[in-house]
């Protein structure tokens, strides 16, 4: 509705989706396949990019815990139903994000 898509449009191509494919969820097999595929990518990402916390201040590591935290979470409800991210924004319950600041909070005061 922005006009923005986080998707990268070659891989989009690749799939043989467009936006309009894909936003109206037109072939169930080759978007949820191709949503999965974005997870699964997505997933690497993040294991990659787990050592690089040691880098961090200790300032700045239950910030930087969080954000992947909320991030991951937000990957895994849409790994749970693909579908979901043309019809809602996908969001964590506010429970959910309390527990996760609670959490970086004790990170952010070295109590990992």
């Amino acid at each position: 509705d922005r006009g923005r898509s986080y998707l990268p449009a070659d891989e989009l191509a690749a799939a043989g989706l467009s936006m309009d494919d894909l936003l109206a969820w037109r072939d169930d097999g080759v978007c949820r396949a191709f949503v999965l595929d974005q997870v699964e990518k997505a997933r690497e990402h993040y294991a990659a990019a787990g050592s690089l916390e040691s880098h961090l201040t200790a300032s700045c590591r239950g910030t930087s815990w969080a954000m992947g935290e909320i991030y991951r979470s937000l990957l895994e409800k849409i790994a749970g139903d693909p579908e979901r991210i043309v019809h809602e924004r996908v969001s964590l319950g506010r429970l959910q994000k309390t527990t996760i600041a609670l959490k970086a909070k004790t990170i952010r005061r070295g109590g990992g």
